[in-house]
């Protein structure tokens, strides 16, 4: 991914914090050629272990690992890079534009970052034991204080610590670096395969586990399974391929074989993985905001990880294809770079309503979440950096808003750091937090009303006028008072309300409208309405109601089951899939202890 070039220059100034599992500098995406000292504001400091380096492009990197979590056999005590998170999300925020770029001839072409010449600040904070929560805090300390201004931010409840596009419809959605040649190759089921003479049943051959297949019967064939698994049984055997009939769908997977796995996806979709609103902890705000790509993203590697879902692949990689939240997130990033250094006084309000009221509107037909999936829609960063409007907030805003939230003076003060103090901790609606969209939620039968209070800043033409239109189902009536807004200049704030009525709804998950506001010359400010249902237990604070989860069983396709679907594996990066794969290694190896 790539933005077009700023009027405002090369984008120097932008710093970006990464808080992963580090980054390898000697990539050539890290390159500070043509880049000159770092910014005067950057106050921070380079960890050197085990050889680390850092230049006008990497102009800091920390690790930390206080309670001990990293792994002695593939973890590096230094800022270094051995897992590929890190470099593969750094390099897809700030990657220097590299030429003939590709995994093994896959994805050939220029690989570059969202701003390729903003400087990147390495804050390791994951481990192959995980991340530590107070790791997690100690670098965003450091990395303000460092004078880091965008990161890549971590979920949770307010006080502690979605959203993608698919692929084109195909089939098979594996990652093939291994050339055939045209050959065709005879096709044998697993489960007619097993080693007889080990004692492997039907059953257990199904399965694909690595050394319980025939080679008199699977080498020089195609296997075709029942599971999917890392692959290597088709090594063990001899085999020249693999086919597994089960998938991610949405995602692609290396293997260490010729692979294929099934599927069969309508594109632009939000992958299944990712996370589906209402809003868990607060459903007045609607989430996610919006979408970024992360299906298949091909970005820079550690030499030290794994190139493909095998964990015994021997062969090292410059860059690699791999799928998740943890790809959206730097292009999300790398957007907001873009938008601040085109606009370095924007407060980050203002650029992530500039991100969501220009986002390019998704089609509801092939998302049946809808705005529950992809919230205002796909980022579209150059109509971004000219929004027209933009509904900016202040700390006092969210202080009010956290305030009405329910949280205490205490509270409070863990966040501000100041003396600011709750006037009241009655419980409140969110409605009047100046947020670029319009969700309400509704109890079952209640009726419907509500008035939202909002203000916008002028960031275009000095002399425009801005015009409402309001698209909602005839059964909802929207007023938006006054519907026209002029502006005399600049930086010009006005104040609108909308005001939202109708009939009593049940159990409906979700109805859609939105107001956009147009002033004829190219400017399109879009915020959408949701309208829906929600369970009561979701207005409860997760801590006064044990037994509310953000996470339900797999049970159908509603928004209210998507929530906290496949949550072992939500992220699909590498560290994920490398679990699941442990975790089959142990089924494995229970397998063969009774054959």
């Amino acid at each position: 991914m790539g933005f077009p070039e700023s009027p405002i220059g090369a984008y120097e100034g932008d710093i970006i914090g990464m808080l992963d599992t580090g980054i390898w500098p000697e990539r050539e995406s890290f390159s500070d050629e043509g880049l000159g000292a770092p910014p005067a504001k950057w106050k921070g400091i380079c960890h050197t272990a085990n050889n680390m380096t850092c230049s006008n492009k990497i102009i800091g990197a920390r690790f930390y690992d206080t309670d001990n979590i990293s792994g002695p056999y593939y973890d590096i005590k230094s800022p270094r890079d051995t897992w590929g998170n890190g470099s593969h999300t750094a390099s897809t925020a700030a990657g220097q534009a590299v030429e003939n770029a590709s995994y093994y001839g896959i994805a050939n072409g220029v690989a570059r970052g969202g701003v390729p010449n903003a400087r990147l600040a390495l804050y390791k904070v994951s481990w192959g034991g995980g991340c530590n929560p107070a790791d997690i805090l100690a670098a965003f300390d450091d990395a303000i204080a460092d004078g880091v201004e965008i990161f890549v931010s971590f979920p949770g409840l307010y006080f502690s610590n979605p959203v993608t596009q698919g692929t084109n419809r195909n089939w098979g959605t594996s990652i093939n670096n291994f050339h055939l040649n045209g050959t065709s190759f005879p096709l044998v089921y697993s489960g007619n395969s097993g080693n007889v003479s080990m004692g492997v049943s039907p059953e257990v051959a199904r399965l694909c586990l690595p050394g319980i297949l025939s080679t008199l019967k699977a080498k020089g064939r195609v296997v075709l399974c029942d599971v999917l698994y890392d692959g290597s049984a088709a090594i063990f055997a001899e085999a020249v391929g693999i086919i597994m009939a089960f998938s991610f769908d949405e995602v692609a997977l290396a293997f260490p074989v010729p692979a294929v796995t099934t599927t069969d996806v309508r594109a632009p979709t939000v992958v299944s993985f990712s996370s589906r609103g209402p809003n868990p902890i607060t459903p007045d705000i609607l989430k996610p905001d919006i979408t970024a790509p992360d299906a298949n993203i091909l970005a820079a590697w550690s030499p030290l990880a794994f190139p493909s879902v095998w964990m015994f692949d021997d062969r090292q990689v410059d860059y690699y294809i791999i799928s998740g939240t943890s790809m959206s997130c730097p292009h999300v990033t790398g957007a907001a770079a873009y938008i601040k250094a085109a606009h370095p006084t924007w407060s980050p309000a203002a650029i992530k309503s500039a991100l969501m009221t220009t986002a390019t509107i998704m089609d509801p037909r092939k998302n049946e979440d809808a705005e529950f999936a992809y919230g205002s829609g796909h980022i579209n960063p150059v109509k971004a950096v000219d929004p027209g409007l933009v509904f900016d907030a202040s700390e006092a805003d969210y202080v009010d808003f956290l305030c009405k939230q329910g949280y205490n003076t205490t509270l409070l003060r863990m966040i501000t750091g100041d003396s600011s103090v709750c006037p009241s901790t009655e419980p409140g609606k969110a409605w009047d937090l100046n947020y670029p969209s319009f969700p309400l939620s509704l109890l079952d039968g209640k009726q419907i009303q509500a008035s939202y209070h909002r203000t916008v800043t002028n960031v275009g033409l000095p002399n425009s006028t801005y015009h409402s239109h309001v698209t909602m189902p005839p059964s909802f009536a929207v007023l938006v008072e006054p519907p026209v807004l002029t502006f005399s200049e600049t930086g010009e704030k006005k104040s609108f309300t909308v005001i939202v009525t109708g009939s009593p709804i049940v159990q409906v998950p979700i109805v859609l409208g939105a107001i956009e506001w147009t002033d004829g010359n190219d400017h399109v400010v879009r915020t959408p309405i949701v309208v829906f249902n929600n369970n009561p237990s979701i207005f409860a604070s997760l801590e006064d109601y044990p037994h509310k989860k953000n996470s339900h069983s797999w049970e159908g396709s509603t928004v209210y089951h998507k929530n906290g679907m496949f949550n072992a594996i939500r992220r699909i990066s590498f560290l994920l899939v490398l679990k699941v794969i442990l975790n089959i290694h142990e089924t494995y190896a229970s397998v063969m202890s009774t054959i």
